[in-house]
């Protein structure tokens, strides 16, 4: 399609019907609806027609649900800044950190192998009488066998 309003219309379509289980027809192939092919319309909105709020709404929204979070965040900014302050309050409420979203922003913390990661929200447990000890911990280094003779052995 070579308008920004058809991609939109076509892309909440489509994810409408991948929310639904249900296959479209694209061109003379059917497929399954996925949310990525909606998400995909959306993107070729925006780029075709910068200033279509709607398009960066439907953008931002699926990207939420998606977690694309850094996309839903761009596409608030852009509402903002063209004006359509309730589409950027919805999902700025959905990208705080108490809305849907807020698991995903949290940091993400790795810890090296072994350690023992506490979740300081949690209330402190004393040791269990009947803990079983943790084991030896493997030796650093192995001993290396010894080489087995090159020579054939005679019958």
């Amino acid at each position: 399609p070579g308008d920004a309003e058809i991609l939109v219309l076509s892309g909440q379509v489509i994810e409408a019907a991948a929310k639904a289980g249900a296959e479209i027809q694209v061109g003379t192939v059917r497929q399954p609806a996925t949310l990525e092919l909606a998400l995909a319309r959306y993107r070729a909105a925006v780029q075709m027609n910068d200033h279509l709020a709607s398009a960066w709404s439907a953008l931002g929204l699926l990207s939420v649900t998606m977690n694309h979070l850094h996309e839903a965040k761009m596409a608030a900014q852009k509402l903002t800044a063209l004006g359509d302050t309730a589409a950027a309050e919805q999902l700025n409420k959905l990208l705080s950190p108490t809305g849907p979203a807020a698991a995903s922003l949290a940091p993400v913390v790795v810890a090296p192998p072994g350690a023992v990661i506490v979740d300081p929200s949690l209330p402190a447990q004393p040791p269990r009488p009947n803990a079983i000890p943790a084991a030896d911990p493997l030796p650093s280094a192995l001993p290396v066998p010894e080489p087995l003779p090159t020579t054939a052995p005679t019958p």
